[in-house]
């Protein structure tokens, strides 16, 4: 792995947006602002930060649906489960009415 690669990997972890995806959006058709704090401000003095943010983002959103599925997994597996104990009743159910004398 390159060094750039790696330093970006340690240097960018999952997280959210510090403000909402359209203001940065917006960030680009603002660089003159002269607002320091605003992301126009800093989308024209150091860009790659909004781009690290967003990759932050990416990843965060990332991480959020790989749990998710992760869940939907778990509840799929706990379902098909009771869904096999289910059927094996029934056999059973119909294995007995099966078994009994007919008066």
């Amino acid at each position: 792995m390159s060094d750039i690669l790696k330093s970006f990997n340690e240097t960018v972890k999952p997280r959210d947006l510090l403000e909402g995806i359209h203001e940065y959006w917006y960030a680009v058709g603002d660089s003159d602002n002269p607002d320091m704090f605003s992301l126009g401000y800093q989308w024209a003095d150091k860009p790659h930060r909004l781009i690290y943010d967003l990759c932050a983002k990416v990843r965060f959103d990332a991480n959020h649906i790989e749990q998710l599925n992760q869940e939907v997994s778990d509840k799929c597996d706990s379902i098909n489960a009771w869904r096999a104990k289910a059927m094996a009743l029934e056999e059973e159910n119909a294995r007995l009415k099966e078994a009994e004398p007919v008066p």
